[in-house]
């Protein structure tokens, strides 16, 4: 909920200082992807917790695999020859 209000509150924020010193329209655009955005992540925290879960700890196996890993390709190379023989 707090997160909501956050948003919430710097949406107006952003309204009452754009009607006294006007922005770009690139600038508003990048305000509302921002919007977008967090209101996505929002959303994906408090109701898809197993997906950022699953994310979370994906990101977290890829980080501790070393970054040339070359015993999947031997692999994925042996089971193509297998495939290849039959």
């Amino acid at each position: 909920m707090f997160s909501l209000l956050l948003i919430l509150a710097i949406c107006v924020g952003y309204y009452y200082l754009d009607l006294y010193y006007p922005r770009e329209n690139k600038e508003r655009i990048y305000f509302g992807g921002f919007i977008a955005i967090s209101l996505l992540i929002v959303y994906l925290m408090n109701f898809q917790p197993a997906f950022i879960y699953k994310l979370f700890s994906e990101l977290k196996d890829m980080e501790k695999k070393p970054r040339y890993d070359l015993d999947f390709f031997y692999k994925q190379q042996e089971k193509d020859i297998q495939n290849y023989r039959i």
